[in-house]
């Protein structure tokens, strides 16, 4: 009887550690798809072609430089949320001016599939214009979207798993496919995006100032190329968007997701040395 029972406790403790171990590792794979590919340098833009770019940050007023010395790039591409909401306002497009379909919007990192559409130019869709500005959201997981022209109506809605987010550009019609701020997801990890940190401006929307850009929230310009690089022509320009109060996720360096990795598989031998 006694055997019995101490064969009972021995698969209790193998089952314990299994479940810690698989719980261990999948921390730590959630914490890898998370960071993705926020990890990656500034582009370098010495070989871009970005005079198209560098005219939308003019023509708004912005001291940002899209190329040459001293550009403004950053490194970021996954954000979060400074608080439930954010604003997109579109600010240029030159594939839009060109007739080509375009669809941008935010990703959930841990399920890019799922995506929340902010414009599109199809012709059911809200065409985006200077005026045009759309409020999303992030509560309880679920991810909507909402015109802000005339009162609140919803356009999009999405469920997502993180509260970290990506942007993502869908060409139909050019250079078909779909592209992400996270290189990674792209074929050949092409970078697709640019981000840039404002500089103190705002749209100017009707005569009345961006209202979100005048507090202390953080906005971006989100600058997408649709196409691959054999294909494209580098301006970045084909879909600009200024983004309020979003903010660079925080994710483990490198360095920190080693010793992360190596701390977890630690604790797995030292468990399984107790159960033993």
């Amino acid at each position: 009887m006694n055997y019995i029972k101490g064969n009972f406790k021995s698969e209790e403790k193998g089952k314990s550690m299994k479940k810690c171990a698989v719980m261990m590792v999948t921390a730590m794979i959630a914490v890898m798809l998370i960071a993705g590919g926020a990890w990656a340098l500034p582009i370098d833009v010495s070989g871009l072609n970005l005079t198209e770019l560098q005219s939308v940050f003019t023509g708004i007023g912005s001291d940002i430089v899209a190329s040459g010395v001293g550009n403004d790039e950053t490194q970021s591409e996954v954000f979060q949320f400074q608080s439930s909401g954010a604003t997109a306002t579109y600010v240029a497009s030159v594939s839009w001016y060109e007739g080509y379909s375009l669809e941008f919007g935010i990703y959930d990192v841990l399920n890019p599939d799922s995506k929340l559409t902010l414009f599109n130019t199809g012709s059911s869709w809200p065409s985006p214009a200077d005026d045009t500005q759309i409020y999303f959201q992030l509560i309880s997981g679920v991810a909507t979207a909402y015109t802000m022209d005339g009162g609140y109506n919803e356009i999009d809605s999405a469920t997502f798993l993180s509260a970290n987010l990506g942007f993502y550009v869908q060409s139909f019609d050019y250079n078909v496919g779909t592209y992400y701020s996270q290189s990674d997801l792209n074929a050949n990890g092409d970078d697709r995006f640019l981000t840039y940190m404002g500089q103190g401006d705002y749209v100017d929307i009707d005569g009345n100032p961006d209202t979100f850009a005048q507090n202390d929230f953080a906005h971006w310009y989100i600058a997408a190329e649709s196409g691959q690089y054999a294909t494209s022509d580098l301006d970045f320009s084909d879909f600009v968007v200024q983004v309020e109060s979003l903010q660079p996720a925080p994710v483990p360096e490198p360095g920190t997701m080693m010793l992360m990795g190596v701390g977890l598989l630690g604790l797995v031998a030292v468990t399984r040395r107790k159960m033993k």
